[in-house]
């Protein structure tokens, strides 16, 4: 409503006549911006167990094909094939979706898990930790209760002396 268009006006067009004018409508872009696409727990978890699992076979026949062997294998580099953990799964979606998924998303949507689970995981022992200095602490000052001793004078002229100590007088 509160936008301006810039509209070429056709030559033959008289003051006072009318035209039609066609604004295309924005069309969809395919990028990794998925929030669209959600998945369920569940669904994630799976994926994260997955890639953990895919992750550790890489490693595996990355060693394995380190080992001597009389036939040449070909090259193995885990980084590469680490990359291509999705590329069987994505197969799996629906073509015709008006938001593709795509690896990038689902490396997004497990790593996503992965720190939100790492973050939580870090907060549980830092209060984990908070606590048991708390304990520790209150233990220690039952155990070391100070106590003061007060030297009253007494009445008459003479005082007996007192000896002062640094740790008298606190910090």
């Amino acid at each position: 409503p509160s936008q301006k268009l810039q509209v070429l006006i056709p030559e033959n067009y008289n003051a006072g006549d009318t035209f039609k004018v066609s604004v295309p409508m924005p069309t969809v872009t395919k990028s990794s911006n998925n929030s669209e696409n959600k998945f369920t727990k569940e669904c994630i978890n799976a994926m994260d167990e997955y890639s953990n699992m895919y992750d550790e076979w890489c490693q595996a026949e990355a060693r394995y094909r380190e080992l001597p062997s009389k036939r040449k294998l070909p090259d193995f580099k885990v980084g590469t094939e680490r990359l291509k953990k999705y590329d069987q799964m994505l197969e799996e979606f629906p073509k015709n979706l008006e938001i593709p998924v795509d690896a990038p998303f689902l490396r997004k949507i497990v790593r996503r898990r992965r720190q939100n689970e790492n973050k939580r995981q870090k907060l549980l022992e830092d209060s984990v930790k908070k606590v048991e200095t708390v304990k520790v602490e209150k233990k220690k000052k039952k155990r070391e209760q100070p106590y003061l001793q007060l030297n009253l004078p007494s009445k008459g002229k003479k005082f007996p002396g007192i000896e002062f100590k640094v740790a008298d007088f606190g910090k």
